[in-house]
């Protein structure tokens, strides 16, 4: 039997779970007590480490998988081999656990203290994590020495949050007192308690394990290593020195040298390695513990203890007792409050589905009020009412738990309601209703048969029972309505007491007593009223005013409210829903909104990472991809220009799993390495990224390979990588999509030399099944035709670089010409370019004017025009240069240039 549950659980460790904490959970987490006291409570400080947003928004960021799967210090193990018959397959093979530090940096900076920390780091890097693209296996390798294993073994698992816990603590620099120690030739993992010899635990690091339906003992060399790393680098001063610390500032975070960190590392295994909200508060537990006991433990002394020891151990209580107050938080239990995760906003925002702290109450989505007509003896605008009264934002439930003398009718009605407040009085609710609310109008038959703001007051205090307090009041207000009528003084006092007397009725206000705290931003009630009038003709001599009800609900700055307007005709009623100081109502328009809030209040590490991940989720969105484009190029050159082609910088731009954002990648990259010439290439980054795809897969061949084709690097990789595609790649089709992504970025660079040396290297190519320059200008789109033409002319201001590509052309050979060979290839290109300049006349006359006259035209040489025929784009030509005749045509023998030059575009018209 207990061979068949070990065998099971090795079975559930080897499976990838991706189901890791959700925003939504690590919200209710960051709202839970640690620790209760008769006179506090211990929450966690969600600006620390603690809050899991952190871990979320780096894990989303891409941080410690882009690191594990493309750091140049690791060299990834995968094979492509052809088979042996005519079918062009291949076998693409993976080994993650065979992945190891890359030899060139142990060779180049031998014996460099920060290159030796490096090597350790990512070793350890490689076996805490094992991620591939296919399965995104984020924590397990199937072998029976890593960590995971470890941690999942039945023996270690009572005590798997205190090992966590003291490696994080470690990672923070506490001197834990955690230890791997040889005892009879056997490895144990050993917590001693602080400042006593007792133990917390001591684990054996031999595990019985099953392989091949056989019990095994299995030495946990992995796992020694991991924690001593952790053990060994405590307080590195390198950590520092280098900037492996949570930057302090944005420009810092941005080079990403704070994923070397330790704490980051931990940290980052922790949220993956616990996936469920139970678990991780037990972790949280298990922080606050160690730390308890390190401040509060006293230190005992004997007539042996050096004051050295003493002066040790009281330090480390105080640097105990500074974690604490940066990791917790102590609060009185009556001032604690429900604290929302922007993160958790953004999800849901995202996804339509925000937690409100008003009920759903449908509406048309396309209107930002909601106005339903209700005659007030109707109830409907009641029912509303009370539905928004009564529901706890926190369990989206409703509850007169907060109204404990409430109408019996109305406790009864809540109690059947639950969690499905009726919208149709026809349904079995909502007939419930109709006859709690009909009891309740025989009870006070005059007071419903009046319209007014105090009468629906007085409504409300009779649902909630606190009719007998009040009914003064209301007495006196309408008095006051009879004698003084419009009164600009008696409506604020009107409104004053309105506020006053609804904003307690709301769960919502319940469960933030807080909220008149001018430094809590987690919820504010505001109600106010508008548009005051007297009733023009009173009814049985009872007077009262018309006005708009205003309550909205303000919660990091999100708004949401409801409005009972009481006129002459009754009582509208209308939702507001999330207009929230002009909030947008597009997620792209939200995202860009967000980013210059974060980027001016939130100058910490939680918040750069915010900043990056709604960054991120903004490009995600951008149809056109041009803000990927920009990124990549913006990222690149501070690659280049600022970290000695340390590509870290490219981690943190999201996940690099997606083909299409790897091309991105491989093709800014490499223009800017192969045409800058400003620095080395990395060419294991390069290796990993086309190691980690499989690239047996035809489509995926053509979507990569064609890059390393274009940019001059196909051999090397292909020595690193071990391809043995050579063969099979000749035959592989090139579509023009590869060379338009290329020709997009180098259009973004903006480099007119960068995009001639190019066209350079390009028309040189010897490599079958790629297109002619004429044909690349051909069938790009428009776009990029006019994205070439503005690069390589400097917005039409200078014909420099158009005479260097046509230089360039006539050089290359090309046996389709006889005679005037170099002649007609310049033309070529010319009438090419013309065409194009004429698709923007007003901006590039001097160009069309340029491209017209350096066309070369006599009785020996006929114009071809081999550019785009399509009949729009032809058209567009034809009509510039009829309009343009008289400005070409300056010489005597320019009529039949003209002529010859019009005709060359024209025969496709007719076409």
């Amino acid at each position: 039997m207990r061979i068949k549950l070990l065998l099971l659980l090795i079975s559930i460790i080897t499976v990838n779970t991706t189901e890791l904490l959700s925003p939504e959970e690590i919200e209710l987490l960051n709202n839970e007590i640690i620790k209760k006291y008769l006179t506090k409570c211990i929450l966690i400080n969600t600006h620390s480490l603690l809050n899991f947003d952190i871990a979320y928004l780096l894990y989303e960021s891409g941080g410690i998988y882009n690191k594990r799967n493309y750091a140049e210090e690791i060299k990834i193990k995968s094979t492509v081999q052809t088979y042996k018959d005519s079918s062009n397959n291949a076998l693409y093979q993976r080994y993650p656990y065979k992945d190891s530090y890359c030899d060139y940096f142990d060779r180049v900076n031998k014996g460099e203290e920060r290159f030796k920390y490096l090597k350790e780091y990512h070793n350890t890097l490689i076996n805490m994590f094992t991620y591939t693209d296919k399965f995104n296996t984020p924590l397990s390798d199937g072998l029976s020495d890593e960590l995971i294993i470890f941690l999942k073994h039945h023996d270690i698992l009572p005590y798997v949050h205190k090992v966590l816990a003291s490696l994080f603590l470690i990672s923070e620099g506490l001197d834990i007192s955690l230890f791997v120690q040889k005892i009879n030739d056997k490895d144990f993992l050993i917590l001693k308690k602080f400042n006593s010899q007792e133990n917390h635990f001591m684990i054996g690091l031999h595990l019985k394990l099953i392989k091949n339906n056989t019990e095994i003992t299995v030495k946990q060399e992995k796992t020694k290593n991991i924690i001593n790393f952790f053990i060994n680098n405590r307080n590195n001063p390198i950590l520092e020195k280098y900037n492996y610390t949570e930057p302090e500032t944005y420009e810092n975070f941005y080079t990403a040298k704070f994923l070397n960190s330790p704490k980051i590392l931990i940290y980052s295994y922790i949220y993956e390695y616990i996936t469920k909200k139970e678990e991780m508060l037990n972790f949280i537990r298990a922080v606050y513990d160690l730390l308890h006991e390190y401040m509060n433990t006293p230190i005992y002394t004997t007539k042996n203890t050096k004051k050295t020891d003493i002066s040790i151990l009281s330090n480390t209580k105080k640097f105990a007792k500074s974690l604490y107050k940066k990791y917790f938080i102590e609060v009185l239990p009556s001032n604690r409050i429900f604290r929302y995760s922007p993160v958790n906003e953004l999800v849901k925002y995202k996804n339509r589905t925000i937690s409100n702290n008003l009920p759903i109450i449908p509406h048309n989505p396309n209107v930002t009020l909601n106005r339903e007509y209700i005659q007030p003896v109707g109830g409907i605008w009641l029912l509303k009412l009370i539905k928004c009264i009564t529901y706890n934002p926190i369990t989206h439930k409703y509850t007169t738990d907060h109204l404990p003398n409430a109408n019996f009718k109305l406790i009864n009605f809540i109690k059947k309601v639950k969690n499905c407040f009726p919208t149709d009085l026809s349904t079995k609710i909502g007939k419930i209703w109709n006859s709690s609310f009909y009891g309740i109008i025989n009870e006070n038959s005059s007071l419903f048969n009046t319209q007014g703001v105090i009468s629906i007051l007085e409504v409300i205090s009779k649902l909630t029972n606190k009719h007998n307090t009040r009914n003064k009041h209301f007495i006196m207000f309408k008095e006051s309505i009879r004698k003084y009528g419009n009164n600009g003084t008696l409506y604020k006092e009107i409104d004053l007491y309105t506020k006053e007397f609804l904003k307690p009725l709301f769960k919502s206000y319940y469960l933030f007593p807080n909220t008149e705290n001018k430094n809590t931003k987690d919820l504010d009630i505001k109600i106010f009223i508008k548009n005051f009038s007297i009733l023009s003709v009173p009814k049985n001599n009872i007077y009262d005013v018309f006005g708009r009800i205003f309550i909205r609900f303000i919660t990091h700055e999100q708004e949401e409210g409801i409005i009972l307007d009481i006129n002459e005709s009754g009582i509208d009623f209308y939702t507001e829903k999330r207009k929230i100081h002009q909030l947008p109502d597009t997620v792209e328009s939200y995202l860009t909104y967000k980013i210059d809030y974060v980027k001016k209040r939130n100058k910490n590490f939680y918040g750069f990472l915010f900043l990056n991940y709604l960054k991120i989720q903004l490009r995600l969105l951008n149809k056109e991809n041009t803000s990927n484009i920009n990124y990549l190029i913006e990222t690149v050159n501070l690659i280049i220009n600022n970290d000695k082609n340390k590509v870290d910088r490219l981690f943190l731009g999201g996940k690099i799993e997606n083909i299409f954002y790897k091309e991105d990648i491989l093709v800014c990259y490499l223009l800017h390495i192969v045409y800058l010439k400003k620095s080395k290439l990395s060419t294991q980054f390069i290796t990993n990224i086309l190691g980690s795809t499989e690239l047996n897969d035809h489509c995926v061949q053509s979507i990569l390979l064609p890059i390393m084709i274009y940019t001059g690097i196909y051999n090397e990789c292909t020595k690193l990588l071990h391809l043995d595609l050579l063969h099979n790649y000749l035959n592989i089709t090139i579509h023009i999509t590869q060379l338009v992504k290329i020709l997009e970025y180098l259009i973004h660079i903006n480099s007119p030399e960068i995009l001639t040396q190019w066209f350079k290297s390009f028309i040189g190519l010897d490599w079958p099944n790629t297109y002619s320059v004429y044909e690349l200008l051909k069938y790009v789109p428009i776009r990029i035709k006019l994205g070439i033409l503005d690069c390589i002319s400097n917005n039409g201001n200078t014909v420099n670089y158009i005479k260097k590509l046509v230089k360039i052309i006539k050089k290359t050979k090309n046996i389709r010409y006889n005679g005037n060979c170099h002649i007609r290839k310049s033309n070529e290109i010319f009438l090419i370019f013309l065409g194009i300049s004429c698709h923007n006349k007003i901006k590039y006359i001097n160009i069309i004017k340029y491209c017209y006259d350096s066309i070369v035209y006599n009785n020996s040489i006929t114009l071809i025009y081999t550019g785009d025929t399509s009949p729009v784009y032809i058209k567009t030509i034809y009509q510039v240069l009829v309009q343009e005749k008289m400005r070409l045509c300056v010489k005597s023998s320019g009529i039949r240039k003209y002529k010859a030059v019009l005709y060359s575009y024209g025969i496709y018209l007719d076409k």
